[in-house]
């Protein structure tokens, strides 16, 4: 994966090890929060550990700010626009790299172009991951294309 925004609580606090480093939470192992509890969002990279790369923040809005503002990973040393991240922290996943014209370039920032290239060029799909799938909303179908 790469990066992934969860939903938590307010006052939540990632668990942290005897060496004071965070232990890793896959999806799966987050807390199970009753409705109403999970309010504030926090930024996890997925490709290891699983561990969060934020604080937590009361809005997607503040969380994006605060990646931008203190040039958080996306990749690497690679950081991200405002509107890449603001676009994972509502909760669109982006993989940790893609490949460009022969280089290397962050995920958030690349499914953040595919997505703008996407909603001029192909109305009505959705993207799929980092290929060319596409999901067509109204017919529920999956498209192969460019």
């Amino acid at each position: 994966m790469g990066r992934e925004v969860r939903r938590v609580a307010a006052d939540w606090q990632h668990p942290v090890g005897e060496d004071g480093k965070f232990q890793p939470l896959f999806g799966g192992q987050m807390p199970d929060w009753k409705p109403g509890v999970a309010t504030h969002y926090q930024m996890y990279e997925t490709t290891t550990p699983g561990t969060p790369i934020s604080p937590v923040m009361a809005s997607a809005q503040s969380l994006a700010h605060w990646l931008v503002e203190h040039r958080a990973s996306a990749f690497g040393e690679l950081a991200a626009s405002y509107d890449a991240w603001l676009r994972v922290c509502q909760g669109n996943p982006a993989f940790s790299f893609a490949f460009e014209r022969n280089r290397v370039v962050n995920g958030v920032e690349h499914e953040y172009q595919a997505h703008k290239h996407d909603c001029g060029t192909h109305k009505g799909r959705e993207r799929q991951g980092s290929g060319d799938r596409r999901e067509n909303k109204a017919t529920k179908q999956t498209e192969t294309g460019p």
